[in-house]
């Protein structure tokens, strides 16, 4: 859980010193409005939905059952993507509202990158969110290395992205956030797809079991109807 907990901040701080490098127009600036106002505003609807990941984590390592703990989880990642809906929803139909009233002392074009980056990262306000609640939910299933394994795999997503957009003149600071996307879509997949393959596995093992014991008890009636 630790490694898992520490593998974003690396990431993060790994992506600051791409951007700072590889964008080829204002780095600094556009860099200060991605950290300082993009990722704040962010932080703000994935903080409220990460407190309902948290209150998962209990509920779901006290289920006996592998299908009880993934009904849960599922349930537990459906409400979040409920939340998530909303938050993004906002953030693209209110983006000019939002910052204009936070953020009035920018310039007109630093408003202007600020709101266009804030529609792009409606997406990540749908995906990080649900990223937590599955990592929440396969570490309360006991599975920490699903999570570690998948973050590994999208922070190379995420650094290799960036060093492919971020010097493209025309993509420039809008391509963090476009790592960011790709991040957080190959780590929810990987996850959810491995919670899907653990109910289908369950699911189908029950069902060799009752079809194990429907045989036997088959078997066991043709040898009374012998006798």
């Amino acid at each position: 859980i630790m490694l898992s907990s520490l593998t974003m901040p690396v990431i993060r701080t790994v992506d600051s010193f791409l951007i700072l490098n590889l964008v080829k127009y204002n780095a600094t600036q556009n860099y200060g409005l991605y950290s300082g106002v993009i990722e704040s505003l962010v932080g703000v609807p994935v903080t409220m939905c990460y407190s309902l990941a948290l209150t998962s984590i209990p509920i779901i390592a006290k289920q006996k059952t592998t299908a009880e703990k993934c009904g849960k989880a599922f349930f537990s990642i459906g409400i979040t993507l409920i939340q998530a809906v909303l938050y993004s929803l906002a953030f693209i139909f209110l983006s000019n509202f939002i910052i204009n009233l936070l953020y009035n002392g920018l310039s007109e074009e630093q408003k202007a990158i600020s709101i266009q980056m804030l529609k792009l990262s409606s997406v990540s306000v749908l995906l990080l969110p649900t990223m937590q609640s599955l990592i929440a939910s396969v570490n309360a299933m006991g599975k920490t290395k699903v999570s570690l394994v998948a973050l590994a795999i999208a922070g190379v997503v995420k650094i290799v992205s960036s060093l492919l957009l971020l010097p493209n003149a025309k993509i420039g600071v809008y391509g963090a956030i476009y790592s960011d996307i790709s991040c957080y879509f190959v780590a929810c997949f990987i996850i959810l797809g491995y919670i899907i393959y653990v109910k289908f596995k369950d699911k189908k093992g029950n069902l060799n079991e009752r079809n194990y014991h429907y045989r036997s008890w088959q078997h066991r009636k043709r040898l009374v109807g012998g006798r």
